[in-house]
């Protein structure tokens, strides 16, 4: 994104009253894992990945995710 970047985006959204209590679900992608820790606990991901990911190792957060919220049955 040009205007700002997901950390940037995520704490603005989790700033709304509608948005918090975990509403938003959130997996962060990064190459530098150590160098971002900071802003992703900031910013309340709820996983934090690191990339080059395959679809596979993608798929087991979202679903754990996704069930923990009762998102899916």
């Amino acid at each position: 994104m040009k205007e700002m970047d997901g950390y940037t985006l995520i704490l603005q959204l989790r700033a709304l009253e509608v948005f918090w209590e975990g509403s938003i679900l959130t997996i962060t992608l990064t190459v530098f894992a150590r160098s971002d820790r900071q802003k992703i606990i900031l910013a309340s991901f709820q996983k934090h990945l690191t990339k080059p990911i395959d679809l596979a190792k993608l798929a087991a957060p979202i679903s754990e995710l996704t069930k923990h919220n009762n998102l899916i049955s």
